[in-house]
């Protein structure tokens, strides 16, 4: 995926599952290979942000983009492109060392994750049993 230069770039249409990544998750493990998945998602992604507002606070910009790389391959996985491209934008300014308020980016891919739960929750109660 490319990313854009400017992350508020980022289209609202973008927020969303791609189900089709889905289907083909599907395709190859099952719907409790996708259920297993999404499980991981969460608790990854709700880590790793968490990794990213303590590396904040401390100044380890370094945290932060590790942090903001993991989201970025696990939303890639799961076809969240406006978290994926988000997270990896976040991931080249902490990378670049850039003199930015990282606490309005990071509330922004917390929105973005936020945004997608409903979405994997219903697909989580779709594929049960």
């Amino acid at each position: 995926m490319k990313y854009r230069e400017n992350w508020k770039d980022v289209e609202m249409e973008e927020k969303y599952i791609n189900l089709e990544r889905i289907s083909n998750l599907e395709k190859i493990g099952g719907k409790q290979f996708v259920r297993k998945l999404i499980n991981s998602f969460h608790r990854n992604v709700s880590q790793k942000i968490e990794s990213a507002k303590e590396g904040v606070r401390s100044g380890n910009l370094e945290a932060v983009e590790r942090a903001a790389h993991s989201i970025k391959s696990s939303a890639g996985n799961l076809g969240a492109a406006r978290l994926e491209e988000i997270s990896g934008n976040i991931e080249k300014i902490a990378e670049s060392n850039e003199d930015i308020n990282y606490d309005e980016l990071i509330l922004k891919l917390e929105n973005a994750y936020n945004e997608i739960k409903p979405e994997l929750n219903r697909i989580l109660e779709e594929f049960r049993g």
